[in-house]
């Protein structure tokens, strides 16, 4: 790991997973939205942003999709073939083989590969109020919807007060260090 200095924003996306609860032939991020990939949107949100160092999209070692791609040195966007058994054992090897170039001072981004949405305006809300934060956060959304919880008989037994819950959405951010 590099020493502390100007804090950089590193993002990573898992993309190693295989979709099984979507029961596609392809994994759900390269499933097509409008004429590309949805792993494709999800990636250029980041490309476009000025604040963003590096795009490490974590992989499996199966993935044939990204193998014929030749990179630029100097892209924005790192391959890593360091997909696990789950998301977080995804995003742990990956900030295993990212950490000789990463400052502990430095940000962390996840954000899912099947998740398109996001927008420049709403990754600046994030960066702009986590940047000075010890530790990071996410993004979230009030939950909206009538949430019930069951009985053993899974018959509706209360409406659950929604007004401090939450929906967590990506990208978490934290610090390299933490």
């Amino acid at each position: 790991m590099l020493k502390s200095g100007m804090a950089f924003f590193h993002v990573i996306i898992p993309a190693a997973g295989t979709g099984n609860r979507m029961a596609k032939a392809l994994p759900k991020q390269y499933l097509p939205l409008a004429g590309k990939p949805i792993i494709s949107h999800t990636i250029q949100v980041f490309f476009n942003h000025p604040r963003i160092t590096n795009i490490h999209l974590a992989l499996s070692q199966e993935d044939a999709f990204w193998r014929s791609l030749t990179l630029e040195p100097s892209s924005k966007l790192k391959l890593h073939y360091t997909g696990g058994k789950s998301r977080s054992e995804t995003v742990l090897n990956t900030l295993q083989v990212i950490e000789p170039h990463v400052n502990e001072n430095d940000w962390i981004l996840v954000h899912d590969a099947a998740r398109p949405g996001l927008t420049n305006q709403v990754l600046d809300q994030l960066i702009n109020a986590l940047e000075n934060d010890d530790v990071g956060g996410l993004l979230a959304m009030p939950l909206a919807d009538t949430l019930k919880q069951a009985n053993q008989d899974n018959r509706v037994n209360k409406t659950v007060p929604r007004a401090d819950l939450w929906l967590a959405q990506t990208p978490q951010m934290f610090r390299f260090a933490c």
